[in-house]
This record gives C-alpha cells, sequence and structure tokens, in this order.
C-alpha cells in the first residue's frame, strides 16, 4: 500500500535558507517564503503577491528564463547591495520557482582569500630572494615554509621538502641533536655559529638562530633563520691577517727606544715595583692578565713581556665578530686555528671581556685538558700555550656583568698586574709630557719646547680618563697649533680641559656658597657626599655601576644614598 508523502509548498518554503518565489509562467508572483523578505528589507509579503517578478528583479536572465522556459542554473545577479545566485525551474506548464542564494558573504570571503593568498605568495617570493635561510616547521614539526637560500645550504630543492615532516626531510633530526626541534621542544632560543663544507663542495661560514615562535601563549612553530657570513669572514680574514703580520712585524722588532722609555717612565713605587715583576715575567711560562682602564698602557706592556717569545700571536677581542674570532681560535674544516699555530709559545688576547662567554669556556677547556681537537681530520693534538690577557675595566665589575667567567680569568691569571690609571700617578705627568714632546716634536717644528706654569698646573690638575694615551694626544694636537711658537699655554690646550676644571670648580663654589655650608660635622660631610655621588652620576651618565666603582663603594650602598638623598635619574639616551 503506497502512502502520499507529498509536501505542499507552503509548508516545506518556510524552513528553507535560500529564497523561494513561486511564479505562474508569466513571471506573477503568487508566494515567497521568508527568507526572499531579506532581499527587500522594506517591503512585505503583500508588496510582492500579484506583482511580476521582472519588475523586482532587473534581470535579463529571468527575461530569457520565462520567454524560452528553460531552466537555468547558477545565473549571478545583484539585488540591491546583495550578490544572489539563483536556480529558475518550471516544475509544471503553469508554474515556475525562482531560488535565490544570498553569496554576499561567500563573495567577499572569496575576495580576501584570493588577496590573502596573494599577500602569501609576495610574502614567499621575497622570502626566498632574501640571503637569509629561514625554515619554519609548525608545532606538528610539519615543515611549513624552506626557502631558496635554506636549500643552497642544504643543498636540497626546497619544493621538495614544503610540507614534509622535518624528521622526514632530515633523517635522525631528534630534538636531542637538532637545534631547530630542539627550539620547539624547550621553548628556549639556540644561536650557533658554524662553518661547513656542504655536499656540492663550497664552504660557508653561517650564523644560525633558531626559535620557539608564539601567538599570544599557544606555541605555534619554530623557526630557524641562518645567515651566510661566509663574505665577511673572507673580508675579516683578509683584515685579520694583515693586522697579524703587522703585529708579528712589531713583535719581531725589538721595541723602539721611546716605546722602552714609555714603559719604564714612572715615579711612583707602585709603578716601579710593576716593572720590576715584569722582568722577571718575560723569562715566565705562567699565563699573565694586564687589567686596567683604557689607555693606561696594558698593551704596551703585554708586548715588553712577550718580546723574547716565539711564536706569538696576538688578537683583538674587541675588533672583529664573535664567529671569527672563535673560528681564528679553534682553526676549522680547512684551515689551522691559532691555538695550535702558537703552540709552544704565546698567544697576546687582547680586551678579553669583548670575548664571548662561550668561547672563554672553550679556551679554558684546552688550558685544563692541555690538548686541542682538530676539526680538520677529528684528532686531538698537545697544546702548551703561555696566555697573555688584557682587561680594560676590574674583574669584579666584568664577573658582575656577566662579560667575564671567573674559571677562565682563574686560569689566566698565574701572574696579574694592574696598571693604574693616570690619575693616581700624577707625579709621572712632568715625566710623560717631556718624553711624548721630544718624541714627536720633530714632525711639527725643529724649536725646542717649553710648558709654561699656566698650562702645567692645568695638566696636572686635569684627570685623564683616556689616561697616558689621551694624554698623547692632547699633545699631539698641541704641537700642531704651535706653529713658530716655543711655549706651551693655556691657550694651545684643548678647551674641554679647562670646562671640566671650571665644572668642578663650580661644583666645590656651590656646596660652600650657593647651599652655603651646614653648620655641623655631620650634615657638612652629607652636603660634600651629595654633591660628589650627583657630579659623578652626571660624569657615568648615571651608569649604577661605573658611579660605583669610581666612587669606590658598592652598587648597594649608591643606591641606598640616590633614595636617601632623593638625586633624580637624568639619564641621557646616547
Amino acid at each position: 500500500m503506497k502512502h502520499n508523502t507529498s509536501i505542499h509548498f507552503e509548508e516545506l518554503a518556510p524552513f528553507l535558507f535560500d529564497g523561494v518565489i513561486r511564479t505562474d509562467n508569466l513571471g506573477i508572483i503568487e508566494s515567497v517564503n521568508k527568507s526572499v523578505l531579506d532581499f527587500f528589507p522594506k517591503l512585505h509579503v503583500s508588496d510582492l503577491i500579484g506583482k511580476k517578478i521582472q519588475e523586482i528583479i532587473s534581470s535579463k536572465d529571468i527575461l530569457l528564463f520565462f520567454d524560452h522556459q528553460q531552466d537555468m542554473r547558477n545565473i549571478n545577479m545583484t539585488i540591491g547591495m546583495y550578490h544572489v545566485m539563483g536556480n529558475f525551474h518550471f516544475y509544471s506548464e503553469d508554474h515556475a520557482l525562482i531560488i535565490l542564494k544570498n553569496i554576499t558573504n561567500v563573495n567577499q570571503l572569496t575576495l580576501e582569500l584570493g588577496i590573502a593568498q596573494r599577500q602569501i605568495r609576495l610574502f614567499h617570493s621575497i622570502l626566498d630572494n632574501i640571503e637569509e635561510g629561514v625554515c619554519f616547521i609548525d608545532s606538528n614539526q610539519k615543515i611549513v615554509f624552506y626557502n631558496r637560500k635554506m636549500g643552497e645550504l642544504d643543498v636540497r630543492e626546497p619544493s621538495s621538502i614544503r610540507t614534509e615532516q622535518y624528521g622526514t626531510a632530515f633523517s635522525g633530526a631528534t630534538h636531542t641533536n637538532d637545534p631547530l626541534l630542539s627550539a620547539l621542544v624547550t621553548e628556549r632560543d639556540i644561536i650557533q655559529n658554524e662553518s661547513f663544507i656542504s655536499r656540492s663542495g663550497k664552504k660557508y661560514d653561517i650564523q644560525k638562530k633558531n626559535r620557539p615562535l608564539f601567538l599570544g601563549n599557544q606555541k605555534i612553530g619554530a623557526l630557524s633563520t641562518v645567515r651566510d657570513v661566509s663574505k665577511l669572514s673572507e673580508l675579516g680574514q683578509t683584515i685579520y691577517q694583515l693586522r697579524l703580520e703587522n703585529e708579528q712585524q712589531h713583535l719581531a722588532n725589538p721595541l723602539p727606544s721611546e716605546e722602552q722609555t714609555h714603559s719604564y717612565i714612572h715615579a711612583t713605587k707602585g709603578m716601579q715595583k710593576i716593572l720590576q715583576d715584569a722582568d722577571r715575567a718575560i723569562h715566565s711560562s705562567a699565563n699573565i692578565i694586564i687589567y686596567g682602564e683604557p689607555g693606561a698602557g696594558k698593551k704596551q706592556l703585554a708586548r715588553y713581556i712577550s718580546k723574547d717569545k716565539s711564536p706569538c700571536f696576538p688578537i683583538s677581542c674587541n675588533a672583529l665578530p664573535p664567529q671569527f674570532i672563535e673560528k681564528s681560535l679553534f682553526g676549522s674544516a680547512t684551515e689551522t686555528g691559532l691555538l695550535e699555530q702558537a703552540n709552544g709559545g704565546t698567544l697576546l688576547l687582547h680586551n678579553i671581556n669583548s670575548l664571548d662567554v662561550s668561547v672563554q669556556n672553550k679556551l679554558l677547556q684546552v688550558i685544563h685538558d692541555k690538548k686541542l681537537y682538530r676539526e680538520k681530520d677529528g684528532t686531538e693534538v698537545p697544546i702548551h700555550v703561555q696566555f697573555i690577557c688584557t682587561l680594560d675595566i676590574k674583574p669584579e665589575i666584568a664577573f658582575k656583568e656577566r662579560m667575564l667567567s671567573e674559571d677562565f680569568f682563574y686560569a689566566v691569571s698565574g701572574l696579574t698586574f694592574r696598571l693604574p690609571p693616570l690619575r693616581e700617578r700624577k707625579q709621572e705627568i712632568p715625566l710623560l709630557i717631556e718624553h711624548f714632546i721630544q718624541m714627536k716634536r720633530s714632525a711639527f717644528t725643529s724649536n725646542e719646547i717649553s710648558i709654561s706654569e699656566e698650562a702645567m698646573d692645568l695638566f696636572m690638575k686635569y684627570d685623564y680618563p683616556g689616561n697616558i694615551r689621551q694624554l698623547e694626544y692632547i699633545l699631539e694636537g698641541v704641537l700642531a697649533v704651535l706653529h713658530d711658537e716655543i711655549v706651551i699655554t693655556p691657550d694651545h690646550l684643548p678647551d674641554y680641559i679647562s670646562v671640566s676644571l671650571h665644572q668642578e670648580t663650580t661644583s666645590i663654589h656651590f656646596v660652600e656658597e650657593e647651599v652655603g655650608l651646614p653648620s655641623n660635622l655631620t650634615d657638612r660631610v652629607e652636603s660634600f657626599e651629595k654633591e660628589l655621588i650627583l657630579k659623578t652620576l652626571q660624569k657615568t651618565n648615571y651608569h649604577i655601576t661605573n658611579a660605583s666603582d669610581l666612587l669606590g663603594i658598592s652598587r648597594q650602598s649608591l643606591n641606598y644614598k640616590i633614595r636617601k638623598y632623593g638625586i633624580e635619574n637624568t639619564r641621557r639616551d646616547l
């Protein structure tokens, strides 16, 4: 027995998301569902019934449909501000259905998706044309992006491994042996400097940074960027080789008499002891460290101690990029490092506080083990090298600022020399002035030069933050402006000397006169202390560590006194 399951239009139409219009064979509207009214927000059902659909919807496709009475599908139309797709169907000789689907949002999303896809392609094109390798993996370790430069470094076709699992593309890679996977798992940045020869036989020096990426608190993957510094290393190698040859030429020759005199100029017992100890150090194989402010004469003392040592190789730790320093010391797959070249001799390491701590730790291992792993052939060679190091800040400050490994410092400080700044040995200023004038005057004049009492008074009062080197530069400038004059006067000195001394004098007058001296000793001491702290902070641009060092007190004490006296921080941005 068959059941009647037919459904009338009036029963079905209200439940449809699409707009449905029923017409006769001429296009006269007989009924509409509620969704149709969404296209005509100002009309009611009664406004549509009995009207010709051609009058309500302006479309030549609807006219053709009723003229030919043939079904039409996926017809694009516009109704007001809406983009609509229509299907037209005669379900009997006398009746038709017009079905309307609102695709406004779909079109907008399609447009936005197209723009986004073009931007992604543009972004990929940009990344493919930069000279830095880029690889991004998602949180499931799938390779999302891998650019051309990374493919060049790995000798891989980028398109062949995009969308692959990282462990599949790079067989055997795990978070324990691969820095990118390690960054993803541990959520920590991992930075590496490497030298290698690719499968194509090309040599590369690279700097690799691997870091996890987050959107808000959600980890979305990890990014590896690789910078090819091969050309920079080649340039650095050339520059360094020239410097090395120049330094070695100096080391191979006896110190000029004027430099020997410079080294021995002294008028204090402290400097006399330093020079006596330096004479003994010449014949010692112990590691040596020389520390003091810039310009105090550390390099000259290091050269003097090493003058009879061979082979001897100098390296300035603040003059070259960290990865090049490491490569220069330890060598690479194709080059022998300075540690091996200096075997049986001496390495002069200038400004070790500029040496990366990781390199300090590697040097410490060599000192302890007395052997070096050679990357060239994978063997270990015995190493016996004396280290003579210079440091341009106090060791305790370098420790606090994490610029110097304490273990490394102790390993290279078998003998320790502290060169005092010039302001602590002002008795030597007249001797140094006479020395520099005699050494340099021939380039400017044949006259004998003397110094007025007023000029010497300024020379003696000034503090020389640049130490002996600054005094030498000052005298070079003075000799250049003397012309035919034979007496150096205050007018010949740089303006900053008199300005500095005037500020110090003004500071004292300010305490004594403007503020007025307090009536009791305690208040007087506090007034002077406050002004001294303020001037020292201004001199160091409010660098607490440097200021506390100059004042000879701890950082904690200085911070306490700053709060006590209500001193405001007016640090200048440099």
